[in-house]
């Protein structure tokens, strides 16, 4: 299991921006998700996305908006992200601003101190869980043995979709949050077929296995958001609620693994 931290880095220059691309690229314990946006697409971008990450470092003088202020903003709107600041000016003043944001873990001057800057990140999640960062393969062995239990045969059609939705799902998130509009276009660009005929696969699929699973993962899963005896999960229901259980399964096995000291 691959655990690491997981760290968004918003820097605008080009030139810090290539300086921390090669640093981070060597780093053993950070995964760092690197971006040249201006304040405006960094405001909404850290808002839908930034519960994705561990911690986020942002570029103070960004374009359109600075990162205080858009730190300040989203604080406001109870979104409470770890920051690191980066400014190329005298700190002395931005340092105070720590005790006024509790979220904002230290301030540096860019781009030199870039192994404290990568300490920081390390130490910000020692005490949390760790985003897990798995790859592709090891998330579709995890999915798929996950669908054995409920009892899906490999053999039906709908299977590779499920199987495609669920990973979808939990290596993009809110980029595929609505099924119809965005996941079965998605999956049926991938299988050369049309998104209705992935809807009925899918669907015939879970019909299929509905009656064939372990009774407890099942009940684990899907909880008290499906009536067993009455109905079964609607696609979307039963794709988000794998995904999740999934997630969550990575997620704890990677807190148990972690350790900085």
């Amino acid at each position: 299991m691959n655990c690491k931290v997981k760290a968004l880095m918003i820097i605008n220059d080009e030139v810090q921006y290539e300086l921390f691309k090669n640093y981070f690229k060597e780093s053993e314990k950070v995964v760092a998700d690197i971006k040249k946006f201006d304040g405006e697409t960094a405001y909404q971008y850290i808002k839908e996305e930034g519960g994705n990450y561990n911690i986020v470092i942002l570029d103070i003088g960004l374009p359109k908006r600075d990162g205080l202020s858009i730190i300040n903003e989203l604080y406001k709107e109870d979104i409470k992200n770890k920051y690191i600041l980066i400014s190329e000016y005298n700190t002395t003043c931005l340092k105070k601003i720590t005790n006024i944001i509790p979220t904002i873990e230290a301030v540096f001057i860019s781009p030199k101190y870039l192994k404290d800057i990568e300490t920081v990140i390390i130490n910000s999640a020692s005490q949390e869980q760790v985003i897990e960062t798995p790859d592709e393969i090891e998330i579709k062995t995890i999915i798929s043995k996950q669908l054995h239990k409920l009892g899906m045969p490999a053999h039906i059609k709908g299977y590779q979709y499920i199987r495609e939705g669920i990973f979808q799902m939990f290596t993009n998130g809110t980029k595929v949050n609505k099924i119809t509009k965005d996941l079965y276009p998605l999956i049926a660009g991938m299988y050369d077929t049309t998104p209705s005929r992935v809807e009925r696969a899918i669907r015939h699929s879970i019909e299929v296995s509905w009656s064939r699973g372990d009774y407890e993962v099942m009940e684990s899963i899907f909880g008290n958001s499906v009536d067993f005896e009455r109905s079964k999960p609607t696609n979307s229901e039963f794709i988000s609620s794998v995904a999740d259980a999934i997630l969550l399964e990575t997620k704890l096995k990677c807190s148990k693994q972690v350790n900085y000291n």
